[in-house]
C-alpha cells in the first residue's frame, strides 16, 4: 500500500501547490453552497458518472490528508451512501442506461404533448423528469419524446387519452 501511496502522490504533485489546493476548496465550497451558478445539463451528464463521483470525492480527502488509503476508503463510501440515500442500490449505481419499454398509446408523442402535460412550463418539467429520475442521458427531443411520456405516465402523470395507465 505504500508504494501506490508514493505513487499517487507522485502523480498528483500537481495539485499539491496552495494555489490549486485553494482553487478547489473555493470551489467545492461555493457548490456545496450553492451560491455558485446552476450547472449546465451537459456537465451534470457528465457528473452522473459514478467513477467520476468517486474520483471527485477521492480528490477532495486526498488534497487535505495526502493519504491514499483514507482518500480511496472515504470516497467510496461517499459514493455508496449517496447511492443508498437517494434509493437506488449498489449495482443500480452502475447502471449506465435504464431500459423502458415505450407504453404503445404514447408512440408518436412529441415534445409539445410533453410540454402541454406541464401547460408550456419547460422548468417545471425539467424538475419534474429530474424528480421521477428519468436518466439525464435521454434527450429532450421528438425522437424520444415516447419514452419520457412513458416514464411520466408510470409515475402518475397522464399526457393524454391514449398515453395514460388504464
Amino acid at each position: 500500500m505504500n508504494d501506490l501511496n508514493k505513487s499517487v502522490n507522485s502523480t498528483l504533485r500537481s495539485v499539491n501547490t496552495p494555489l490549486v489546493e485553494n482553487a478547489l476548496k473555493l470551489l467545492f465550497i461555493l457548490y456545496a453552497t450553492n451560491l455558485a451558478p446552476q450547472v449546465p445539463e451537459g456537465v451534470m451528464l457528465f457528473f452522473q458518472n459514478p467513477i467520476l463521483k468517486f474520483f471527485i470525492f477521492f480528490l477532495v480527502v486526498w488534497v487535505n490528508s495526502k493519504d491514499t488509503q483514507l482518500s480511496l476508503t472515504v470516497a467510496l463510501l461517499v459514493v455508496i451512501v449517496i447511492n443508498f440515500i437517494s434509493g437506488r442500490g449498489l449495482l443500480e449505481m452502475f447502471k449506465v442506461e435504464q431500459n423502458t419499454n415505450v407504453h404503445p398509446g404514447c408512440l408518436g408523442l412529441t415534445m409539445e404533448d410533453i410540454r402541454a402535460v406541464f401547460n408550456g412550463d419547460e422548468e417545471a418539467m425539467k424538475q419534474t423528469l429530474y424528480n421521477i429520475q428519468v436518466p439525464l442521458s435521454i434527450p429532450l427531443t421528438d425522437e424520444f419524446a415516447p419514452v419520457l411520456a412513458t416514464h411520466l405516465i408510470n409515475n402518475g402523470y397522464q399526457v393524454n387519452n391514449a398515453c395514460s395507465i388504464n
